[in-house]
């Protein structure tokens, strides 16, 4: 069954507050191109149970946009963002290194973690996986798999006997990446 991202609505309880649960606390690692439009996203829809609470870039005080809320932490150290308390890292860096670092560091420390990062995951998807079913988080890809097509649900449900096919399909797009971020908070609720 597909989860729709629900919208705050004026007046109106969340889903977190209604299930009495805090929202998510979402860390962006990135905020060029693509990591500033995941942001604007997700602050202009509102999505119920998520809140962007840190941004981590190198060289903030050049990347700080006045559209961002007061209250993001923005830090140059990735090292005291992942000793916050945040639920879900979301690196938007791509490459190997130093995302690889940071992805891997993340699940060490509990953190869920989103990924748009191709490379990362055609050469250490597997790996990554099991660390993360190992220290109980998630590591969700699917914005690096099929251009943006939801496909790996639907793959990983009716393909579930051909596993290692399912782990070889990797490609997605950055707007599938609220989506996926619902779907770790309805897995958390």
């Amino acid at each position: 069954m597909p989860l729709q991202v629900k919208t705050s609505v004026s007046g109106r309880d969340s889903i977190a507050e209604s299930n009495g649960r805090p929202p998510l606390r979402i860390a962006l690692f990135g905020f060029g191109t693509v990591g500033s439009s995941v942001a604007r996203i997700l602050l202009e829809s509102k999505p119920d149970g998520l809140k962007i609470t840190h941004i981590y870039n190198r060289n903030i005080a050049r990347k700080k946009a006045d559209w961002v809320p007061a209250d993001v932490v923005w830090s140059e150290n990735w090292q005291e963002v992942l000793a916050s308390d945040v639920d879900v890292v979301v690196e938007l860096v791509g490459g190997l290194d130093p995302a690889g670092t940071w992805v891997r560091s993340a699940i060490d420390a509990g953190k869920s973690v989103v990924t748009a990062n191709k490379k990362l995951i055609a050469y250490h998807g597997v790996e990554l996986e099991r660390l993360a079913a190992q220290k109980g988080g998630h590591l969700k890809y699917g914005a690096a798999v099929a251009g943006g097509i939801p496909v790996i649900p639907g793959l990983e449900q009716g393909l579930a006997g051909y596993r290692k096919s399912v782990e070889k399909i990797r490609n997605r797009a950055v707007f599938e990446i609220p989506d996926i971020l619902a779907e770790i908070l309805a897995k958390s609720v």
